[in-house]
């Protein structure tokens, strides 16, 4: 318990001094992590990214969550199974639509002035603009207790939360 309100905490420093999108997602916020327990050991933990956050932030803040994740479930260290990012644009198309108009020109001379009226139109015109990219990657973990069976493929959850989460 002690572990879960220090991490708690912990969490909540981060966040008001930072600026980054690290948090919690919800259904008003279209970025942040989400979680979801697979079994007893294994988690699928997500994030998407605001449009300002890079890729390689993004996979670290999936990171930086699984380690909390990890260390909330009493776990030690865990292994990423599988990982999948990906990048979303979006491309809106803007129709602009033109009125009749009427022409006006004025034409003088050394025996008088001509007026001509001219009707003409404006044409209808698409300007398509692209939001920025936005990264999300989704991780899938195994946790395990006590020492790394490998550390060249497993991460120890709390030197990689307190790493992260000095930048994050």
């Amino acid at each position: 318990m002690k572990k879960l309100l220090l991490l708690l905490f912990a969490t909540q420093l981060y966040a008001c001094g930072s600026s980054s999108p690290y948090t919690a997602a919800t259904e008003a916020r279209e970025y942040g992590y989400t979680e979801s327990r697979l079994t007893d050991d294994r988690y699928r933990v997500s994030f998407r990214g605001s449009p300002e956050t890079t890729s390689d932030e993004v996979k670290d803040m999936a990171l930086l969550r699984a380690a909390e994740v990890t260390l909330i479930n009493d776990y030690d260290w865990f292994r990423v199974v599988t990982q999948e990012t990906s990048e979303t644009s979006n491309l809106t198309p803007t129709t602009i639509t033109r009125e009749p108009v009427q022409q006006v020109h004025r034409d003088c001379g050394p025996l008088g002035c001509t007026t001509t009226v001219t009707p003409g139109y404006t044409g209808t015109q698409v300007i398509t603009t692209e939001d920025l990219g936005r990264y999300a990657t989704s991780i899938e973990i195994v946790m395990g207790r006590g020492e790394l069976v490998d550390p060249t493929v497993a991460y120890n959850a709390v030197e990689l939360r307190n790493t992260l989460g000095r930048r994050y």
